[in-house]
């Protein structure tokens, strides 16, 4: 191949960051087939797709209050793994955007939910909490 240099340096750690993505969802989908629970994975953006990094996300089981929190990556993404069946409902928040939340994502055992999450925040208000319009999809 006349006129091709490669950089062999990156290639191969391009293809090492392939391997360790695979291996992370390998590693969630043996989590869920070792237990009875579910999961729920998203990645939460601005409406102009811009991820949101470094914001809380809790996740609520509509029916026993349980919940569970975590903070967005880099690239806006989130996981839970080990969720009771059943509907939850997810709230981001953050201190200079507000809040947002999005209801009746449901979770089945043994599954991932996953959660494409753009939304709108709102400026909290001391003491109230606000509901945002935020469109998901579920696959």
């Amino acid at each position: 191949m006349a006129g091709i240099q490669w950089n062999w340096t990156k290639v191969l750690v391009l293809v090492a960051l392939g391997f360790a993505a695979g291996a992370a969802r390998i590693a969630v989908a043996q989590a869920l087939a070792a237990n009875t629970g579910g999961a729920i994975a998203g990645r939460l953006t601005d409406l102009h797709s811009v991820p949101l990094a470094g914001v809380t996300v809790v996740v609520r089981n509509e029916a026993t209050g349980a919940e569970t929190r975590t903070t967005t990556s880099g690239n806006g993404g989130y996981l839970f793994v080990g969720l009771d069946p059943g509907q939850y409902a997810v709230e981001a928040q953050s201190e200079q955007l507000g809040r947002g939340r999005l209801e009746g994502i449901f979770v089945a055992a043994g599954h991932e939910t996953r959660v494409q999450t753009a939304m709108e925040f709102q400026v909290a208000i001391p003491g109230s909490i606000q509901t945002a319009y935020t469109p998901a999809i579920q696959t």
